[in-house]
């Protein structure tokens, strides 16, 4: 008697033919069989590397029984805005923003079966941490990521849980406002820092009503004018821009044109 085997991995009916012959030479009849190798559907699976607050999406052991032809990520940021990647390793996967994401993820075989859709969760907090007292020991305080806004205020203005877009214009607001801090002992640049401050309070403005942007900018002046050095950078900075000319805007359609204050 004898034995032999085969390896069939490719999904897909195989036919198979079989005769044998003796010592003399002699063909016996052929034998035709049908083996048929199912086609699974492949199964999904990635992992989420965190280094620092940079976040890669790894989706390479992903499986099939014979082979992943596609990967399809979607990540929803905590704004419910929607990105999709096509790729089985996303290197950068932008996950920037404070709150829950959530990250799908399915994939397609060659033969064009899809898994089932997987999801995880990651919540992502980016906020610096409390600096404490020592945050109120110097005059510029502590801004341990370099973004410009200290990190108190920082946690303050993620504390209001606003709408993002408003979140980051109160930050921009609180750089303009803390240059002037920082520039007070500098005649013509604290002048400038006032005229910029001044400016996009009118940005603000168009982006809620006016005593929600003269409630929420006042609370920001209040969280960075918290110490006597840096309330009286504040005066100095008054006593600076004092005499200048102020030219206000009264129509309302012209405000957002002040969000590029910089301009």
């Amino acid at each position: 008697m004898a034995n032999f085997s085969i390896d069939l991995q490719k999904p897909g009916i195989w036919k198979l033919q079989l005769w044998v012959s003796d010592n003399e030479g002699a063909l016996s009849n052929s034998t035709l069989v049908d083996i048929e190798i199912p086609d699974f559907s492949p199964i999904a699976s990635f992992e989420i590397i965190k280094n620092e607050n940079h976040y890669t999406l790894n989706a390479s052991n992903s499986s099939d029984d014979y082979k992943v032809e596609a990967y399809h990520f979607k990540l929803t940021s905590p704004a419910a805005e929607v990105t999709s990647f096509d790729t089985q390793i996303v290197s950068d996967a932008g996950i920037d923003l404070d709150g829950k994401w959530q990250i799908d993820l399915y994939v397609t075989d060659n033969a064009g079966n899809i898994s089932e859709t997987i999801s995880k969760e990651i919540t992502v907090d980016l906020l610096p941490p409390d600096p404490g007292e020592q945050n109120d020991q110097t005059l510029a305080g502590i801004d341990s990521d370099n973004d410009g806004v200290r990190d108190d205020v920082e946690r303050y203005i993620a504390s209001l849980s606003l709408d993002e877009n408003i979140t980051q214009a109160l930050k921009e607001f609180s750089r303009i406002n803390q240059d002037g801090i920082l520039n007070a002992a500098v005649r013509e640049d604290s002048i400038q820092s006032t005229y910029d401050k001044l400016s996009y309070e009118y940005c603000l403005r168009s982006k809620m009503s006016d005593e929600e942007a003269q409630t929420l900018s006042n609370a920001i002046i209040k969280q960075q004018h918290n110490t006597k050095e840096r309330v009286l950078a504040w005066v100095r900075s008054q006593h600076n821009f004092a005499g200048e000319i102020v030219v206000t805007v009264n129509d309302r359609n012209e405000f957002n044109e002040y969000c590029d204050y910089k301009n």
